[in-house]
């Protein structure tokens, strides 16, 4: 069996990986200096290629973050409505209008106020707190500006 230089590469880093890694580590810190210059004399040379690798990466982490906040609003949104994934007032399901709601206005509480991200890893950090709720904005609005959701003035 023939085997490329290319595949035996491969084999040997998947099975001396750590120490691969380990060795360049030292040779990183041992001619630090040098690597930083050249790596600066490469910049000013490229700059194009330089502010295009930027931006490559800035796309990429944007539309990662993107795809990781909305997994995690589904999770939340999943949770609190049994998964029915809908308005728990009004049944409204599509997933554009439904917001997570403070069951106790956040007013009356001492709690900080906590929006999109960083209010998805509280709630999953805290175990999914029953301090919430889902409704639509709709209703949602209702409720903070009328203290009780229309839909609910109509069912008495």
């Amino acid at each position: 069996m023939c085997m490329t230089s290319n595949t035996y590469n491969q084999r040997y880093y998947k099975h001396n990986k750590e120490k691969i890694v380990k060795r360049r580590k030292e040779l990183y810190k041992k001619n630090r200096a040098e690597n930083i210059k050249r790596v600066q004399e490469w910049r000013k040379k490229n700059p194009d290629k330089y502010k295009s690798y930027g931006k490559k990466r800035a796309q990429l982490m944007k539309a990662s973050i993107a795809i990781k906040n909305t997994k995690m609003r589904l999770e939340i949104i999943s949770y609190y409505t049994n998964e029915k994934m809908c308005c728990q007032c009004c049944n409204e399901s599509m997933l554009e209008f439904l917001s997570i709601d403070h069951i106790i206005p956040i007013a009356q509480t001492k709690e900080k106020r906590m929006h999109g991200i960083q209010l998805y890893n509280s709630i999953i950090k805290n175990n999914f707190p029953n301090k919430y709720q889902i409704l639509c904005f709709n209703c949602n609005f209702g409720k903070k500006h009328h203290e009780e959701c229309p839909h609910e003035k109509k069912r008495v």
